[in-house]
């Protein structure tokens, strides 16, 4: 059974939820997505990061490991028109990235498509990531099964086909307009 935490008013959850994997459904907006597998944080961006927007990202996080011991995460950019964070985002994520560093067992970035645009995106995130080198495993991959199994690889209480599963029925997660 899949639990709701939080859902915009008016926005109805397809009952292709059941069977998903999926355990939890914390939040579904417009302008992001965040449940969870098992112990994996799955954030679908909608639209560019907000201080407030992590900050709940952060609270989640907080309850899986509370629950779970560590968390991973999967972060999906399903939007075209994202846009890099502000200033202050960029350092609420950074301040949030420290806080899992010795509790966090990977985070994968899906950036899916095969256009110049997608695989430019990747490239300079790739960059930037050997750049930084961050304590905790990241990977920026092309596809959910890409990310499913290269965080079942790292962590053994994942499975590659649930994971992907679970990835999908997030992404799939969205507040639909109301018809007229």
């Amino acid at each position: 059974m899949v639990t709701v935490f939080s859902q915009v008013p008016g926005a109805s959850l397809p009952r292709t939820l059941r069977g998903s994997y999926l355990d939890v459904v914390f939040e579904v907006s417009a302008a992001v997505t965040v449940a969870a597998y098992r112990h994996v944080c799955i954030v679908v961006w909608r639209d560019t990061p907000t201080v407030t927007s992590l900050l709940r990202v952060d609270g989640y996080l907080a309850r899986l490991e509370a629950q779970h011991g560590a968390v991973a995460g999967v972060v999906v950019v399903d939007s075209l028109s994202f846009r890099p964070p502000d200033q202050e985002a960029r350092a609420e994520h950074a301040r949030i990235t420290r806080k899992y560093e010795t509790h966090g067992r990977g985070l994968a970035m899906i950036i899916d498509g095969a256009s110049a645009k997608r695989s430019l995106f990747r490239f300079v995130l790739t960059t930037i990531q050997l750049m930084s080198s961050p304590r905790v495993p990241q990977r920026i991959c092309q596809s959910p099964a890409e990310a499913a199994g290269w965080l079942a690889e790292l962590d053994g209480q994942v499975q590659r086909a649930e994971l992907a599963a679970a990835i999908q029925a997030a992404r799939g997660l969205a507040v639909q307009p109301k018809s007229a």
